[in-house]
């Protein structure tokens, strides 16, 4: 029996949707990179709250947290730019991200 995308109620082996879900999944090493990057993160907010440290090497574990589960995202921002789709989701979410951290707001 042929499964049915439920948003689009065409077929999943041809809805758009559904690939890319199937595709990104949640299974396989994406769970890791988030656990690892929930753990730097962590250790971040330990080292500039508990331990005051330097805003260098706090902001650089956010930037590495970020970047460990972020990465498909900048990729494919910076993949849309480039083929012309400026103001596309994935773009806007990278800018609002970036100016974040270039204000100190993270």
């Amino acid at each position: 029996m042929e499964e049915r995308c439920e948003a689009l109620g065409e077929s999943a082996v041809s809805c758009s949707s559904c690939k890319s879900v199937a595709e990104e999944g949640v299974g396989g090493h994406t769970l890791e990179l988030i656990g690892a990057s929930v753990v730097i993160f962590a250790i971040g907010l330990v080292l500039e709250y508990c331990y005051e440290y330097q805003v260098v090497i706090t902001t650089s574990f956010f930037v590495a947290a970020y970047i460990l589960v972020g990465w498909k995202v900048l990729k494919d921002a910076v993949l849309n730019v480039v083929h012309g789709n400026m103001f596309e989701e994935k773009f806007l979410i990278s800018v609002a991200t970036l100016g974040a951290f270039a204000i100190g707001v993270y």
